[in-house]
Parts: C-alpha cells; sequence; structure tokens
C-alpha cells in the first residue's frame, strides 16, 4: 500500500528535504510514497484537513500507511481515529511515528491553545489559524488523548531518538533534544501498540532515516497480510550509537540541498 509522509510543526520539506532520502529508499523499494504539504503552523485540526483532502484526491477508494514525524505523527493518530466515524475516502492499515510528541511538550506548557474563534479569524486574514504550538503542549496532549480513540483497524508503531546532552539542559528527561523520550514512546496509556524502538545517537530531525524505515517495513507487510512481524533488537552500543549520529549529523545538513535539487529534477 502507498505511503503517506507527513511532515512536522514548521517543516516544509520541498525546501528542507526531510523525506528525500526516504523516497528515494522507498521507490528503491519499489514502495509507492506521496508527501502532502499541509500548513506548517497549523492547529492539528487545520492540518488534519488538509491531510485528509490530499490523501482522498489522490487515493480515493484506496489504504494507505502512514508515516508521521513529530507533530505529522499526531495528525496520522488523529485522522485514522476520525475514521472511525466519518468515510475520509480511503482506509489507513498502519500508523508509525517518528519522535512524536504523543504526550506534549513539557518544556512550553506555557503556551495557550488558540480559541477556535480567534484561530478562524487568523485564518481568514493569513490563511492559517496558527495553531500548531499551543496544540503540543503537555496540558493539551493530555486531553487530545482523551479525546482520541484509537481505531481497532489500524496498527500503531512508534520510534524514539535519544541524544546525549549535558544534563543541567536535558529538560524533563531523556530527550531527542527536542522531544522527551517519554513522550516518543508508546505505551498502553496510547492504546494498543508497538514501540519498535529508541536510537540512540538520532535527534529530533535524523529520527527520520532509512534504519528506522527500513526496520519499519516488514511491520507494514505483514499488517497488509494479517500477520505481526517480530521487533528487531536495536544496538545501543557506542560504535553504532556514533555511527547513526555522524550520518544522522550529515543527512541533516545535506537535506536542504537535497530539497533544492528535487526542485530541479535532479536526486543525490
Amino acid at each position: 500500500f502507498p505511503v503517506i509522509l507527513i511532515h512536522a510543526y514548521l517543516d516544509v520539506p520541498v525546501i528542507t528535504g526531510t523525506w528525500k532520502l526516504i523516497e528515494k529508499f522507498l521507490s528503491e523499494k519499489g514502495v509507492e510514497y506521496f508527501t502532502p504539504h499541509i500548513p506548517p503552523h497549523g492547529s492539528i485540526d487545520e492540518r488534519s484537513i488538509s491531510l485528509i483532502d490530499q490523501i482522498a484526491s489522490r487515493y480515493c477508494g484506496q489504504t494507505v500507511h502512514l508515516f508521521g514525524q513529530s507533530m505529522g505523527g499526531i495528525n496520522a493518530r488523529d485522522i485514522a481515529s476520525r475514521a472511525m466515524t466519518s468515510d475520509l475516502g480511503f482506509q489507513i492499515k498502519t500508523v508509525t511515528t517518528f519522535g512524536s510528541p504523543h504526550r506534549g511538550v513539557k518544556m512550553i506548557n506555557f503556551a495557550p491553545a488558540t480559541p477556535n474563534a480567534l484561530g478562524d479569524l487568523i485564518r481568514s486574514i493569513i490563511g492559517s489559524d496558527l495553531g500548531a504550538f499551543g496544540n503540543l503542549t503537555e496540558n493539551y496532549m493530555t486531553d487530545y488523548n482523551r479525546r482520541t480513540v484509537n481505531n481497532p483497524s489500524v496498527r500503531y508503531f512508534s520510534w524514539a531518538g535519544l541524544i546525549q546532552i549535558p544534563s543541567g539542559i536535558r529538560l524533563y528527561g531523556p530527550t531527542d533534544g527536542l522531544v522527551n523520550v517519554s513522550s516518543a514512546t508508546w505505551g498502553n496509556d496510547l492504546g494498543p501498540g508497538t514501540h519498535l524502538g529508541t536510537l540512540d545517537g538520532l535527534d529530533h530531525t535524523a529520527i527520520v532515516s532509512i534504519v528506522t524505515v527500513a526496520a519499519t517495513i516488514p511491520h507494514l507487510s505483514a499488517a497488509e497480510n494479517g500477520r505481526t512481524a517480530p521487533v528487531e533488537p536495536i544496538d545501543n552500543s557506542f560504535g553504532p550509537s556514533l555511527t547513526r549520529a555522524v550520518e544522522g549529523g550529515i543527512n541533516t545538513a545535506l537535506a536542504p540541498t537535497r530539497g533544492l535539487f528535487a526542485l530541479t529534477g535532479l536526486r543525490f
């Protein structure tokens, strides 16, 4: 089934190239993909509506897999839940989140959620409600998790990154530099699902990697065939962690260049 690559808050993949290596990898594996552009500053609701419209337009009547980085994973959960009570025009087989703040980002708890009326007014002026930031707090996500029911026909998976930073800077525990591992890791409080691994050396951006995507593909194939794939152990020893950190840093640095090349029809 096609894989939908859903970008994070503030991200514009055609410029940043966030998914370019993954797009190339999926193409080489013969997997169809689609990378929609949704409001980078928009609220969960605004982004989800845009996603649904674009996916339904391209894959009407088909079944898809959803990959979401950071806030993109929250949107993936949202539209999978909506599919329980609404005909979206397509079906969802799996949701895989990469560094998604399922329990919010504690360090931004000061941010208020944008009231609906104000969001509508802002959208009428500039085309977006700018509600993303206030939708990612721990307080908002606690309420979101109560309201967003897991779809029993969808399988849920998660990935988390982990980087080593000075303890004085590490707020609220181990982190990928932005989202705490405890927030990105799927658990029973979110409903049935599987955490595929926490990778030492991959930060919030680098968690979107060939390593994580390649390890996810068997779970997608198994879901399509009504089976369950085993979760492979992650080697977080010093050598592999250092290699991932270096490769992740290089890929993150080159991502915008890949995006610019792609605009001209070239890839590397």
